[in-house]
């Protein structure tokens, strides 16, 4: 098993035959990444981690990234991409960052993120698609939670694909929203699949 395989999956990996895919492995109806008027957000009531008077000093020309959702496509974007400085541009500038892979690996700090992910990306980008089930939203902190896909082409074995759920917590800051909290877990079969497809990225 690959290092990519072992961070980003969860034993046992589904097979999928090249031309034909299993039901437990098929997404069956389509849709976007993003959330849309049908999918409304809810609003939070913890305490938030920066002061409105911190919020007045922020410009959209000061931002990263303008919204949590840009900053979330920026992510998977990057690990499609094997792109380690547009990864780690998304998290927020602080050792408190954690991030928990498929695996079940925690990885604790911006040293232990980047470390690893250059490690992964030494052999190539994720496949990675991905679809947004429900976002939560309050003037700094924006809570995504989403179905991420992963497919593996193994040497010498079918094709696998993983199904993964996985929390994403944006906090805004002075360079705009950036990821606090990335946390996945292995997808049970109840996802048969009445959520929309993931979302391809290029």
């Amino acid at each position: 098993m690959s290092v990519l395989q072992h961070l980003y999956s969860s034993s046992p990996a589904r097979s999928c035959p090249p031309d034909t895919e299993p039901a437990e492995c098929r997404a069956g109806l389509h849709g976007t990444g993003a959330s849309g008027p049908d999918q409304p957000s809810h609003v939070l009531s913890f305490p938030l981690p920066y002061s409105l008077s911190r919020l007045a000093l922020m410009t959209p020309d000061a931002f990263l990234h303008h919204s949590a959702s840009t900053a979330q496509e920026t992510y998977y974007q990057a690990l499609v991409d094997a792109d380690l400085d547009a990864l780690m541009s998304v998290w927020v500038n602080d050792d408190a960052v954690l991030c928990i892979l498929p695996s079940g690996e925690r990885l604790s700090g911006l040293d232990a993120i980047r470390d690893t992910h250059e490690d992964v990306f030494e052999h190539g980008g994720v496949r990675v698609t991905w679809h947004e089930l429900q976002s939560f939203e309050t003037a700094t902190v924006s809570v995504h939670h989403v179905i991420e896909q992963f497919d593996f082409d193994p040497p010498n074995e079918a094709p696998q694909r993983f199904l993964a759920y996985a929390t994403n917590v944006f906090l805004r800051t002075p360079e705009g929203w950036q990821l606090m909290l990335h946390h996945a877990s292995q997808a049970g079969d109840e996802i048969e699949l009445t959520t929309p497809a993931p979302v391809q990225l290029h």
